[in-house]
């Protein structure tokens, strides 16, 4: 996985989390981020605490950084949707259509999540959507 796939699979992480009133557990329980070794999955928290889309501490320590993330921000929340609403638009395909007319924006965020980014390779309108969005921060 690269960073974008990180940040993308963590945010909608979190963003689930938020809606379903549960915590965001930890990288074994989250198997899209289970091999992404703890420096770099650090990093990437940290890049999203930074960014003000996860809440939480990035602490310093020698060459590297502990993030300590809580829970989504609300411009955490508006950025997941933008990304999700972005790579709907962009995909052509009957499963993005019926995304489309689902009511609920957090079940519609379920379903991108299981077509786009859970399903291994990773959406990569997905992945350019989330890298445009995250670059103009």
């Amino acid at each position: 996985m690269n960073n974008t796939e990180i940040r993308l699979s963590i945010l909608c992480q979190y963003y689930k989390a938020d809606f379903n009133g549960k915590g965001y557990g930890s990288r074994e329980k989250n198997p899209e981020i289970r091999d992404v070794p703890k420096e770099i999955l650090n990093a990437n928290l940290g890049y999203l605490i930074e960014k003000k889309l996860i809440n939480g501490k990035k602490i310093y320590f020698g060459r590297g950084i502990v993030a300590s993330p809580t829970d989504i921000t609300d411009h955490g929340i508006d950025v997941v949707e933008s990304i999700m609403e972005n790579s709907l638009d962009q995909l052509d395909t009957k499963a993005s259509s019926d995304i489309k007319k689902e009511d609920s924006t957090s079940k519609r965020l379920e379903m991108f999540y299981e077509m786009c980014v859970k399903a291994p390779p990773m959406c990569e309108i997905a992945v350019k959507v989330t890298g445009a969005i995250l670059e103009n921060l």
